[in-house]
């Protein structure tokens, strides 16, 4: 008797031992898979501001460059001098263009902040054309254009300048949009002055 009572509680040890592993099992995979769930979030989170510093780093970039054009245009530089610096930021831009084009887009809204962060840089690109093709004008003060000059500068560039103001529209509305879908609070650096992008990219 003594026996069967040993055999039945060491039975019902094992059972007890099998009944409780499944179930250990499972809050194991389930704690594995918060976990996993976890990093995958995280990543995800850094890989949407990782995206996004990528946009805007070339985007103020591009503000920087164009700024300094205006600032020899203000200047009235020689045309020549207008001329290399002008070539300089369209290569530049080009490159730029070209990594946005191989950008993976990562987070809801993604592709459409891309698509107009390489719009816009596309359109400066348009912008770099402008000074080189007026540079000659440029070189002389405003004050002595005469009505052919303005006329030209009215007609060929105004419109480009335009485009490009409401290129630069768009993609801070994108960048918002991008922002908003993605519940995070990506502060654009689109609002800085130049002196602080200048500095931050020198």
């Amino acid at each position: 008797m003594k026996n069967k009572l040993l055999l039945l509680l060491s039975t019902t040890t094992l059972l007890l031992a099998c009944e409780n592993k499944p179930n250990e099992e499972v809050e194991h995979s389930e704690d594995v898979a918060d976990t996993n769930t976890q990093e995958n979030s995280s990543k995800i989170e850094d890989d949407i501001v990782l995206f996004n510093n990528s946009v805007v780093a070339h985007t103020d970039m591009a503000e920087v460059q164009i700024a300094q054009l205006m600032e020899l245009d203000e200047q009235d530089v020689n045309a020549e001098e207008m001329i290399a610096a002008a070539e300089k930021v369209k290569l530049d831009i080009q490159d730029r263009v070209n990594d946005l084009t191989h950008l993976k887009a990562v987070g809801n809204g993604s592709e459409d902040f891309l698509k107009a962060a390489i719009d816009h840089l596309s359109t400066v690109e348009r912008l770099t054309d402008i000074y080189i093709d007026f540079a000659d004008n440029l070189s002389v003060p405003d004050s002595l254009w005469n009505e052919e000059m303005g006329k030209l500068w009215l007609n060929l560039a105004e419109p480009v300048f335009l485009e490009y103001e409401d290129s630069y529209e768009l993609l801070e509305i994108a960048q918002g949009n991008f922002s908003s879908l993605n519940d995070k609070d990506l502060v654009p650096s689109f609002d800085k002055t130049l002196e602080e992008l200048q500095e931050e990219t020198q």
